[in-house]
């Protein structure tokens, strides 16, 4: 019988489907899932894990934090101590009845250590079995096929690198923490936490302000950033994963030499699961965000500018907050990204003039430099942001053409280009399709034609994919917070009767923006001006996030600032308490 070893439950299950030929169903032995299925004439079992089955810790001698010598615990022996017992029943059970053990975990240090976490379990009761490593990049049938068909040796010193990492995080995160916790008096459950991983995080929906590639600025939440710009799992520090990502993007960030708002390139990205409370940060002013504890935060105590653990703050502590983002002149609003990041609950709206996304047609030669390329850089792609059956398609020829941008992205996670790719004739763009598009479709590989305009259906109301900020936007943006509303078809100003110039003004800012003339009626008590369409509304409400009637239109608070010709003040977009 073989035993076969995965780091996780989901990859069990593919590799036994894959091996099997068909699909596998779960079973149990214990509480833990196996999967049982027959494999080269002999009966095969796969157990998956839960990453590591194990932990680092101290003897309970050293349990005691006054009274240790700490200069001891840094030479202290450490224990390995088994956090999942259900599976390492199972590895037990399973494992002294196999004739050979295949540790079939992620092909990296931490894999190699987590497999051979199993092993010295699956020792303790079967000594004889043969052991065999499959070092597999994505979960496909070809790439299993050729690692169970060339296995290799267990690389014991590989996963002994992952473990001394572990051991030196456990001694330098102990000793610390009980050097500051002590010497400092906040023991119990007021210690210190020190150590080489703390993750100080935000959640997952707060705002970040970003700069693109392509120099225009926008708020992203910033969960939503990490999940669409990481593009290479590079290593797990702790709990939390670090990813490459992608090249341009900038964030803004506080100077505390300068005192100032600076934008520095991100390089990297980090996630993890926090299983702990968050702390929800509010200001006076109505202000609030979400931290863990560890999390950093710039405060005024004593007439100095420090840093402290957001764990540290107390009620009444001055926190440094920006009136004003320093960031250059706005020209013009990139509506077409605006509307993309918020507007997809209801209605539709159109790309007029847009041509779909491009594809490349793969060549033979293309999809064999591929393999041999993701062979040459061993990337393992299901730790990538890229789907394994896309990356296996382009590679075996299920899949005739690939998406231009993900096989950009690829590309640079391969160490290469694309131009490089289609000048060595391994691929060529393929004609491009249809003329109108839904925003949802327009991604940064679609090619849009110069005189593009954004519309709905109806196609009454139209404005360009990014509006030039004029004298004359910024008087209807006036004129709508200070008398207008949105209806389900577009925008309404009221003006009195004796506010014909208004009427007149604010009718000519409207021709000028959209390039048609709105629809003025009198009614009984007031002058209405009504223009804009469902797209200006969707626009005002989702983009902007102004509110459509008096009483969600107090004052905002983001400023997004107008070149200084205007003579004008800054835009606000965010409301302020």
């Amino acid at each position: 019988m073989k035993l076969i070893i995965s780091e996780k439950a989901i990859a069990g299950k593919n590799i036994a489907s894959i091996l099997a030929g068909s699909d596998v169903k779960e079973s149990r032995v214990g509480t833990a899932p196996v999967f049982r299925f027959s494999y080269g004439g002999t009966d095969a079992v796969v157990v998956p894990l839960r990453g590591h089955i194990t932990d680092v810790e101290f003897p309970k001698k050293y349990s005691y934090w006054v009274g240790t010598d700490l200069r001891k615990l840094v030479n202290a022996e450490i224990e390995y101590a088994g956090t999942e017992p259900a599976i390492i029943s199972a590895l037990k059970q399973v494992g002294k009845d196999a004739a050979e053990i295949i540790v079939a975990t992620d092909a990296d240090r931490e894999g190699e250590s987590i497999g051979v976490e199993a092993l010295n379990y699956i020792r303790e009761v079967n000594v004889s079995a043969k052991i065999k490593r499959a070092y597999f990049s994505a979960i496909t049938k070809k790439d299993l096929s050729d690692a169970f068909s060339k296995l290799v040796d267990v690389d014991y010193n590989f996963a002994d690198s992952a473990d001394s990492r572990r051991e030196i995080d456990l001694i330098w995160g102990a000793v610390l923490t009980r050097f500051l916790s002590l010497v400092s008096g906040k023991l119990g459950q007021d210690y210190l936490s020190v150590g080489r991983v703390q993750s100080p995080s935000v959640d997952y929906s707060e705002d970040i302000f970003i700069k693109g590639p392509d120099g225009l600025f926008g708020v992203e939440k910033i969960g939503r950033f990490v999940e669409e710009n990481s593009i290479e799992l590079e290593r797990i520090i702790g709990s939390c994963e670090v990813f490459s990502a992608k090249c341009g993007f900038e964030a803004l960030c506080f100077n505390p030499g300068t005192l100032r708002l600076e934008f520095k390139p991100i390089t990297h990205v980090v996630r993890h699961r926090h299983l702990g409370s968050l702390l929800d940060i509010r200001l006076e002013t109505g202000r609030r965000v979400k931290i863990t504890g560890s999390h950093s935060v710039f405060v005024v105590r004593d007439s100095k500018i420090q840093v402290l653990l957001g764990e540290e703050l107390r009620e009444g502590d001055v926190l440094l907050a920006p009136k004003n983002f320093n960031v250059p002149e706005m020209s013009q609003i990139d509506i077409l990204g605006m509307l993309q990041k918020h507007s997809f609950a209801e209605g539709k709206i159109f790309v007029y003039g847009a041509q779909n996304k491009k594809f490349i047609r793969l060549t033979g030669a293309g999809r064999k430099w591929l393999r041999s390329r993701r062979k040459e850089t061993g990337l393992i792609v299901y730790k990538t942001r890229f789907r394994s059956s896309t990356i296996s398609g382009w590679e075996t020829g299920k899949g005739k053409e690939a998406n231009y941008g993900l096989l950009c992205d690829y590309l640079q996670a391969l160490g290469s280009n694309i131009d490089f790719f289609i000048s060595s004739a391994f691929g060529s763009v393929a004609p491009l399709k249809r003329q109108i598009l839904n925003i949802k479709h327009v991604h940064n590989n679609s090619l849009i034609s110069d005189g593009a305009v954004l519309g709905c259906s109806d196609r009454r109301w139209v404005l360009p994919l990014r509006l030039p900020v004029t004298r004359e936007f910024a008087r209807l943006l006036g004129y709508y917070l200070a008398e207008g509303s949105t209806v389900t078809r577009g925008c309404v100003l009221d003006f009195g009767h004796h506010e014909t110039e208004l009427v007149n003004d604010a009718a000519f800012c409207v021709n000028n923006v959209f390039h048609r003339a709105p629809s003025i009626k009198k009614k009984r008590t007031s002058i209405q001006v009504a223009f804009g369409g469902t797209l200006f509304t969707r626009f005002l409400r989702d983009a902007l996030q102004i509110g459509g009637n008096a009483a969600l239109q107090s004052s905002l608070e983001r400023r997004h600032r107008m070149p200084l010709s205007l003579d004008l003040q800054p835009i606000l977009l965010d409301r302020q308490p």
